[in-house]
């Protein structure tokens, strides 16, 4: 793919060396960084799930990069240090799911499974209640303040 100045797909969680979660600052410019995807949880959710020596993988990760945050870590502290690592990268481009930017945790599909779920998902809150709703102004201001300081 490099050949063909393909982009490699860099999902943080599983880009790994044994036990030890790989600092995204390494990944190659020619890549595209992510948390999450269509067919995974988003960060919150996935970091719900992960187990404590998954959690302490990452935060190690995290803290490599230059953000704060324990293992034990929720709601903004935890959202701003998994964007700080994400858009850290050394990827051109880092992506986040629009859930992840609204602090929502439903997936997009289930891969393996078929039902009404899967491809449907829909905001938590309405479109039109995103521009008072206190919470994503929050996300949206440290989202562009961390994309500045990344210079993305």
């Amino acid at each position: 793919m490099r050949s063909l100045s393909i982009p490699g797909y860099r999902v943080l969680p599983w880009e790994r060396d044994g036990d030890v979660v790989r600092d995204p600052r390494s990944f190659p410019p020619l890549s595209v960084a992510t948390w999450s995807t269509h067919d995974t949880a988003p960060i919150a959710l996935w970091w719900r799930e992960m187990t404590p020596a998954d959690r302490g993988a990452i935060t190690a990760m995290m803290a490599g990069s230059g953000a704060d945050v324990a293992a034990h870590a929720t709601g903004d502290a935890l959202f701003e240090a998994h964007m700080r690592s994400l858009f850290g990268s050394g990827s051109s481009l880092a992506l986040a799911l629009l859930q992840e930017i609204l602090g929502e945790d439903q997936r997009i599909n289930t891969p393996g499974t078929v039902g009404p779920e899967n491809w449907t998902t829909r905001m938590a809150t309405p479109i039109e209640a995103l521009a008072t709703d206190v919470a994503v102004a929050r996300r949206a201001k440290v989202t562009s303040q961390l994309l500045r300081e990344a210079k993305r």
